[in-house]
């Protein structure tokens, strides 16, 4: 059980509208996984409402049922997928379009506070330019993100996004509801540090025309040519390096591009000196908070992170790396004054080791936690 300030929580339920993957690698499989395991691992007894449509109408049968005969819950977390929640069968068939809205209802009649975490918003920035059915089917999936919205605004309490500069991009909803919640990180990581004499640089995530790494690539390119012991890894996946490759003029000596996860990704990181998150700075990620961001504090790995984004503030407010201009010689620039002075990466490193905890995923479900009560 959770003691706090003196009084108990015991039951709670989570509810997600897909089934929860313990092997899923990306930041969207990622997030109920950790969350739902740090509130088990608080001591809650956690009823799960989760799975596709036919599973969960089974799970909220027997939850309806639990709380007519009795049972009480302290209150219902919730996570949201990237696509609406009526799409998330196999299939993407809205098969069962009033099965969560009757569960909200429900939890909302007999009092029990809810709170849905808002994952993304990136739907209302797609600008790619579609054929005609795709820009009919596109404004149909649009109806189905704002019925969401719709529920929001009048079964919901608390709802949760990435970070609060976001919640001038959501319609509908009233913007006392919105809170910030951003990703978590892993306490425990294995951290084994191996240096070297050349200073490696780690980028992890895609690099397709959205990620904008462009000006990364530019500025390896020119510390090349200087002749300057760098070498920057790029994790990404097969697929879509392979896609993305053409786009690029020229892929220089110091980059080495790998594929992995796991144990492999583990290594690189071990192996790293400074973690990247320099790219574009376009209007989405003023307010985009990136899990990578949390997975390189999590190894203790200073940040260089691009201007203008919720992820380069967040860094120099926090003194966690460098904010710099997205340009190559900006980049140029930051390599050779972090080269010149290298123990001010000892610094960044311990800064980030004292910050940890206040960014794991326990205390994510701490901040829920005093939310909800607070309502």
């Amino acid at each position: 059980m959770y003691l706090k300030k003196g009084f108990i929580i015991k039951n709670i339920i989570f509810h997600y509208p897909m089934p929860l993957d313990f092997s899923g690698s990306s930041g969207s499989a990622i997030r109920p996984i950790k969350m739902y395991e740090a509130f088990v691992e608080m001591g809650f007894n956690v009823d799960l409402v989760v799975g596709y449509s036919y599973e969960r109408r089974k799970l909220v049968t027997e939850v309806v049922n639990k709380i007519e005969k009795g049972k009480k819950y302290e209150f219902c977390y919730s996570e949201s997928c990237s696509i609406p929640t009526l799409l998330t069968d196999k299939d993407h068939f809205p098969r069962a379009p009033f099965l969560d809205a009757v569960f909200f209802s429900k939890l909302k009649k007999n009092n029990i506070k809810l709170a849905v975490f808002y994952r993304d918003i990136y739907w209302k920035f797609d600008d790619k330019k579609y054929s005609i059915s795709k820009r009919i089917l596109k404004k149909l999936l649009e109806t189905f993100y704002y019925f969401d919205l719709f529920l929001y605004k009048y079964l919901v309490d608390i709802v949760y996004l990435p970070t609060i500069e976001m919640s001038v991009s959501v319609p509908l909803v009233n913007n006392d509801k919105f809170r910030a919640l951003p990703p978590g990180l892993d306490s425990n990581n294995h951290i084994d540090f191996i240096g070297s004499d050349t200073l490696n640089l780690l980028y992890v995530g895609g690099v397709g025309e959205f990620y904008g790494i462009d000006k990364l690539i530019d500025g390896m390119a020119r510390l090349e040519k200087l002749k300057l012991n760098v070498n920057l890894t790029i994790c990404t996946r097969k697929d879509e390096w392979d896609k993305a490759l053409d786009s690029f003029i020229r892929i220089p000596k110091n980059i080495n591009v790998i594929h992995t996860s796991g144990d492999g990704l583990i290594k690189a990181f071990n192996e790293t000196d400074v973690a990247m998150l320099f790219m574009e700075p376009i209007f989405y990620r003023t307010f985009a908070a990136p899990i990578k961001l949390f997975e390189y504090m999590s190894f203790h790995k200073p940040i260089i992170a691009s201007n203008s984004t919720w992820a380069g503030n967040f860094i120099k407010k926090n003194e966690l790396g460098y904010c710099i201009d997205y340009s190559s010689i900006s980049l140029v620039e930051c390599i050779k004054e972090i080269i010149d002075n290298k123990s001010t990466l000892e610094v960044l490193t311990k800064k980030i080791e004292q910050e940890k905890a206040l960014h794991s995923w326990e205390a994510r479900c701490e901040t829920a936690i005093r939310d909800i009560k607070s309502l």
